[in-house]
């Protein structure tokens, strides 16, 4: 089924407010360098040549208002972004790295001292989703379906670099509110059901921020729930939005260090207890949303049935490499190719297909205990 037969396009409330802004004090803030600022002054100059609204949106306004650190450098443009950036690569030393099927660009700034910035480019767009947590299809469109297509309020605020709006901010869904008030608010009441990820990076927003979730959270979520949008969406994305938390938030990355260097970690104050205690939260919900997908998998309830599981899924970690995420997923990927293998080409051994687990756990600990992609930390520390 299509997105328009599940749940029919919301009205969205657009009364945009506009307030102008310090776009000096803007610069200062969101430029790592004076390099950068000239970069954005000569992006601003080929917008209004070129006729077309530039600005900034998401993360880097709010951060902007919360006067936080960013991490953001998101630039959208409403219009003809492909040309843009050849007539940009022109004018600075940079060129495009990488374009992705989703109308974005990332430009490679080069600096002095063989130093280099990373720009997210982004084209002005509207989103359309056929299937229930499946990657959307984009096409360009104007500023304001751009902002509608945004996961949260606090998200849907942007600052105009060229006309019509140059120096404005515009806050088209009570962002700034919000910010206020320290709430994590949907746009829209389908938006996890569009993208289950949307979820995960509400929590690290909560995490971050010390946010609260507002009511609408709770109702998009049971929506969520309801049209089992969670359990459609791929290991892939699900394996992304866990290497996000690991590398983007704080308490992620304490946990990276804390496997690496304990002690050290002790001595920058870092409260090791505390780290250890989310390790065991974060494991035991993630093993308690497997356990439920498992069993609408195979409804059959039985005091061991996550037993065997259990026990492959510690094999595949070990095969793959205990400290890393990655080498986990390629770990499990190895097992369960060879039982499809084992079964599929020597039907008379597949009854030994659960043995395999344990065959690559013992060969991994005699042969590369680090496993295929694990760290020896041992031998990395200083």
């Amino acid at each position: 089924k299509s997105m328009t037969n599940i749940i029919p396009e919301p009205n969205l409330e657009f009364k945009p407010e506009f307030k102008k802004i310090n776009l000096k004090d803007f610069f200062s803030f969101v430029s790592a360098s004076q390099e950068v600022e000239e970069f954005l002054k000569i992006t601003i100059e080929i917008a209004e040549k070129r006729g077309e609204f530039l600005y900034f949106a998401g993360g880097v306004v709010r951060d902007y208002l919360l006067k936080r650190k960013t991490f953001d450098f998101d630039l959208v443009l409403e219009g003809n972004l492909q040309e843009f950036l050849k007539e940009l690569a022109k004018k600075v030393k940079g060129k495009v790295v990488f374009k992705s099927q989703f109308l974005t660009f990332k430009f490679k700034l080069e600096l002095k001292e063989r130093k280099h910035f990373f720009v997210d480019f982004i084209t002005a767009r509207k989103e359309e989703y056929p299937e229930v947590a499946c990657l959307p299809k984009v096409m360009p469109a104007s500023w304001k379906e751009d902002v509608k297509r945004r996961d949260f309020t606090i998200n849907s605020l942007i600052v105009g670099l060229s006309p019509p709006y140059k120096g404005i901010l515009v806050d088209s869904f009570n962002g700034i509110k919000d910010l206020e008030k320290g709430l994590i608010r949907p746009l829209k009441p389908d938006s996890f059901v569009e993208d289950p990820t949307r979820i995960f990076r509400g929590i690290r927003y909560k995490v971050r921020f010390n946010f609260e979730f507002a009511e609408e959270f709770f109702n998009a979520l049971e929506m969520c729930y309801q049209i089992q949008a969670l359990k459609k969406l791929s290991s892939s994305r699900l394996r992304n939005e866990l290497l996000l938390f690991l590398n983007k938030t704080k308490y992620g990355i304490a946990i990276k260090a804390i496997a690496f260097d304990i002690s050290t970690i002790k001595l920058m104050g870092i409260n090791v207890d505390l780290m250890i205690m989310l390790v065991f939260v974060i494991g035991s919900a993630l093993a308690s949303l497997g356990g439920i997908f498992y069993a609408i998998s195979y409804p059959s309830i039985d005091p061991l049935m996550g037993v065997l599981v259990g026990l492959k899924a510690f094999a595949g970690a070990v095969l793959g490499g205990i400290g890393s995420v990655a080498g986990a997923a390629i770990g499990g990927f190895i097992l369960g190719f060879s039982e499809i293998f084992i079964v599929a080409f020597f039907p008379d051994f597949a009854g030994y297909k659960d043995g395999i687990a344990f065959m690559f756990l013992i060969f991994i600990l005699l042969f590369k205990p680090t496993g295929i992609m694990g760290i020896d930390f041992e031998r990395g520390r200083f």
